[in-house]
């Protein structure tokens, strides 16, 4: 059931979708207030586990997303936005929200860009490779391959986690 939480958090990410693709930014004034609604909402549910529920969905947005900007992948106002799903919905709904929205991001951009698609393949095993032999490989803006806004995935991300859940993504992927 959606409640009025759940209101502020489809309208808020809708609207970091429009700023993403017009000013291709996703705006603090928008994030960090759902970071702070998420949690106090969460805090009156069910007092100090509800703090901690909403403080894992922050982590572990954090934990998930963080390293996919620091190589360029993204942007801080995309793991910013996770972060706030995770403080509004849990860990569980958060984990939810990055699979999907990787998913659908790498669906939608082999269908629209191909090419681009298979340089950002490209991309992404010349990191691994740069990992394993300690010779960094980060995405400059030259080299990427796909500038698409990443809220439209997020986006998507999130209506897909309304409609099918990520408890069963909680499942596979940690066997609980």
């Amino acid at each position: 059931m959606i409640n009025w939480v759940d209101v502020i958090l489809i309208v808020a990410t809708l609207y970091c979708v429009y700023t993403d693709i017009k000013e291709r930014k996703i705006k603090n004034y928008i994030t960090f207030p759902l970071m702070g609604i998420g949690l106090i909402y969460n805090v009156c549910i069910a007092g100090l586990s509800g703090a901690w529920f909403s403080l894992k969905g922050i982590l572990l947005s954090t934990v998930l997303t963080l390293p996919l900007s620091l190589v360029g992948g993204f942007g801080m106002g995309d793991v910013k936005l996770f972060m706030a799903i995770g403080s509004v919905k849990g860990s569980v709904f958060s984990i939810g929200a990055i699979i999907y929205s990787l998913f659908t991001s790498v669906l939608l951009s082999l269908l629209i860009k191909p090419r681009e698609f298979l340089k950002a393949i490209r991309n992404i095993y010349n990191m691994a490779i740069g990992v394993l032999y300690r010779n960094p490989f980060k995405i400059s803006k030259e080299r990427s391959a796909l500038v698409i806004p990443y809220a439209i995935f997020i986006m998507c991300g999130l209506i897909f986690t309304y409609i099918f859940g990520g408890d069963w993504l909680w499942s596979i992927i940690f066997g609980k």
